[in-house]
């Protein structure tokens, strides 16, 4: 199909993922997405999508969201992890997606990375809140 041929090139060379439904896809409009470490350097928290966390509390103090369940109601979260790893608890009941990697198979990292930019965008078209971003 021509649209995943598109796909494979515009994911490889320009980190950007079209999805197989969209009509209005433009191979030549980019999405720019920041990623940071930083969580001092955001200024207007409505446009933060996702975060990657490790289970770990401390990451989630500096968020503007009192409990783990409401910052995921307001931000996508994702746990990427080896299959083979065992998961710490707050990952298991947190509502958030978790990625596994193959440590073997390392051919099904792009299915995973396809994956991801699918649930990510499903995500934000589904959140009335975030409607003013282009996806």
């Amino acid at each position: 199909e021509k649209r995943r041929l598109m796909n494979r090139k515009e994911l490889s060379k320009k980190k950007i993922y079209i999805t197989r439904n969209s009509s209005k896809a433009d191979p030549n409009k980019s999405i720019k997405y920041c990623i940071i470490s930083d969580l001092n350097l955001i200024d207007n928290w409505q446009r933060v999508v996702a975060v990657f966390v490790t289970g770990a509390l401390w990451q989630l103090k500096q968020f503007p969201y009192d409990t783990p369940a409401e910052i995921f109601q307001h931000i996508k979260g994702f746990h990427l992890h080896f299959m083979d790893d065992k998961l710490n608890k707050n990952i298991k009941s947190w509502n958030i997606k978790k990625l596994a990697l193959s440590k073997t198979q390392r051919y099904e990292d792009r299915s995973l990375v396809l994956s991801f930019w699918r649930d990510l965008i499903s995500w934000i078209k589904s959140q009335q809140n975030k409607q003013f971003l282009e996806y």
